[in-house]
């Protein structure tokens, strides 16, 4: 790795250590929106570990999730219908997993703003 690569890896590691829990959650939806979109825009070897990322978060934003609560209910459900989106792998599928994670995403965002 050059020290450029090594500098970039450090501040995200930096960015994580010190972010809060709000933060965290809003950075796992972005970078799941991220990896989805490259999924839908990719059509190269890395396109298939991109939605086994993005999976993985959403499995991570399931278990983060309190129990018997409604707003984690309807979002456990939301998070597990994208997985199994992602799991078609066919473009449209995975489109609807970015519309529906783009937007739980800027809600996170709007509620860590206030």
């Amino acid at each position: 790795m050059t020290p450029a690569i090594d500098r970039t890896k450090l501040y995200a590691q930096v960015q994580i250590d010190t972010a809060t829990h709000r933060r965290l959650i809003c950075m796992l939806h972005e970078k799941c929106v991220q990896l989805i979109r490259h999924h839908i825009d990719t059509s190269s070897p890395h396109q298939t570990q991109n939605s086994i990322q993005a999976q993985n978060i959403l499995a991570q934003l399931e278990r983060s999730l309190k129990q018997d609560d409604e707003v984690a209910d309807g979002l456990f459900y939301l998070y597990d219908y994208c997985y199994c989106q992602l799991e078609k792998a066919d473009k449209q599928s995975c489109a609807s997993a970015m519309i529906i994670m783009s937007g739980i995403r800027d809600t996170f965002e709007q509620l860590s703003r206030n």
